[in-house]
């Protein structure tokens, strides 16, 4: 399937191009676009890290998206898959987290923190890209995937150097239109509250659910559909 036939048309934005070992948390965006008539609702976007040597731990990626209708930052749940990519659906391990809702040509940027906090992290060359899953119930649609966005992990500051983090903290850094945040997101969060459409023309992918959020086993399926394609 070539991209442009998802609904969703998804790109990763504003990404620096280098993350430390034991540095702290950078952002950037990934930006969701409705192409149809009709609105699309529990959408999940996944990212998806691939390193050089297909061997990134869990353990050693912080990755974190700011809910608007929250007002907070959640915590992504990372997972590999067998061909060792790092793999996180926002929602898995974020209790309370439904999903994203966008109307019929609408478009929405999340915002993302990805960090590698541990200092023995080793320094690679990492593809990320974001596939978008919208859930139905204990299946899904895969609805989406972005561009790849292309970085290095660099290695750490030498000891008694404290490393900076270029992440702002929250009270300082800037309201943008389209982060979920301030007067304009409020109003574009009401905006969102939209039904369902009951069309499903896009690839379906079977989906284990608890507590209302993505579990893992979804992840590592929908990237074996992506791999077979």
């Amino acid at each position: 399937m070539n991209a442009v036939e998802f609904p969703v048309a998804t790109r990763i934005v504003r990404g620096p191009e280098e993350y430390r070992a034991g540095g702290g948390a950078q952002e950037f965006s990934v930006e969701l676009s409705n192409t149809t008539a009709q609105p699309c609702l529990n959408i999940h976007p996944v990212v998806v890290l691939a390193g050089q040597g297909r061997a990134i731990q869990p353990d050693r990626v912080r990755l974190e998206f700011f809910d608007g209708a929250a007002r907070m930052w959640r915590t992504v749940t990372i997972e590999n898959t067998d061909q060792g990519e790092a793999v996180g659906a926002f929602g898995a391990g974020s209790g309370g987290f439904a999903g994203l809702s966008l109307p019929a040509g609408g478009t929405f940027s999340v915002r993302v923190r990805l960090a590698f906090p541990d200092r023995t992290t080793t320094p690679d060359t990492v593809v990320a890209n974001a596939a978008v899953v919208q859930r139905r119930g204990a299946d899904g649609d895969w609805v989406g995937e972005s561009n790849d966005y292309r970085f290095a992990i660099v290695a750490p500051e030498p000891t008694g150097r404290p490393s900076e983090s270029t992440a702002e903290p929250e009270a300082a850094r800037p309201r943008t239109p389209g982060d979920g945040s301030g007067e304009d997101g409020t109003a574009r969060r009401e905006a969102h509250e939209l039904a369902a459409t009951g069309t499903r023309p896009w690839h379906s992918v079977g989906m284990a659910t608890a507590g209302g959020v993505l579990l893992a086993g979804a992840v590592v399926l929908l990237m074996l559909r992506r791999r077979s394609r």
